[in-house]
């Protein structure tokens, strides 16, 4: 089928998918794919948007929060005000979060409700509000542990017990 549609970004995203499927992924040619199928869907802004966004995905679940917010900011205009402008809003805002920058992260999480969300981004958009504005952020993994369990210590109502647990946990975490 590439060979008869050599110009079609929808097969070039499929090649990217099946190069990221296997264990270990090809990750250079998924890549290579992606950016073909990019190029190829200049001239059409909502297929340009979907796969921009698709790639800045796929660069966030590899721990690469710099390049995925360049492709998400591309895709934000192009995506528009429908459900993929608010999955691409998302998106972005998890980028930003990850790499600290949580004002302007909050700034396209409250966008994302002018939008068009379906359900699933709703979903991310809450899990997303609910990391940037914890208590907890910031805090290291053992630190976030002993917050946890002195919230869950402070409903059970001993506040004392609760202080008890936090306070060294946060002191080992400044250290």
């Amino acid at each position: 089928r590439l060979a008869a549609s050599p110009n079609d970004p929808e097969l070039y995203y499929a090649l990217a998918e099946i190069a990221a499927a296997p264990m270990p992924p090809d990750w250079a040619r998924s890549e290579a794919e992606l950016r073909r199928a990019v190029d190829l869907a200049s001239s059409h802004p909502v297929l340009a948007a979907e796969l921009r966004y698709r790639w800045g995905v796929h660069l966030l679940e590899r721990e690469q929060p710099e390049r995925a917010a360049q492709l998400l900011r591309e895709a934000a205009p192009l995506a528009g005000s429908g459900p993929t402008g608010a999955a691409v809003e998302v998106a972005l805002a998890a980028a930003l979060q990850d790499q600290g920058h949580e004002a302007e992260a909050l700034a396209h999480m409250r966008s994302v409700a002018k939008l068009a969300p379906r359900e699933a981004d709703l979903a991310r958009a809450r899990q997303m509000l609910a990391r940037l504005t914890s208590p907890s952020r910031g805090l290291g993994g053992a630190a976030r542990a002993a917050y946890r369990d002195a919230l869950r210590t402070l409903s059970g109502g001993d506040p004392g017990r609760a202080l008890a647990i936090l306070e060294p946990a946060v002191e080992r975490d400044r250290d």
